[in-house]
């Protein structure tokens, strides 16, 4: 019978491990995944096209950031006082080094990154 309680498949020990396990992960990706939502001025300090890949830099009262859109990640573009959805290709003319607009964008705390939401074109 003692043999029996101890093969028991759950018990208190790894009920306890594994709800650690999952709270240290929820809690690492709680804090990884941090992000500003930040509405404002930004400066686009490098472009670069490598494939299709649009490589853009900016900066802005939240530091220098880098991102990286393809074909396939869509943004609102803000033109003559009307909103569309769009994607890079369709401004990546408009776009030059040390030019400002402005835009929506979420910057995330721990990471060189920034996902652009809405950019104002003049």
């Amino acid at each position: 019978m003692i043999e029996n309680k101890k093969s028991k498949g759950i018990n208190k020990r790894k009920i306890v491990l594994i709800g650690f396990i999952l709270l240290s992960t929820f809690i690492f990706l709680y804090k990884y995944n941090v992000k500003t939502s930040y509405f404002g001025v930004i400066e686009v300090k490098d472009l670069k096209q490598v494939n299709n890949e649009y490589i853009v830099t900016v900066e802005g009262d939240f530091g220098e950031k880098k991102s990286v859109f393809d074909q396939d990640d869509y943004f609102r573009i803000v033109e003559d006082e009307e909103t569309r959805e769009g994607n890079i290709t369709e401004i990546w003319n408009r776009l030059s080094e040390n030019k400002s607009f402005h835009v929506v964008l979420n910057s995330y705390d721990n990471r060189n990154q920034f996902k652009l939401e809405k950019i104002y074109i003049d």
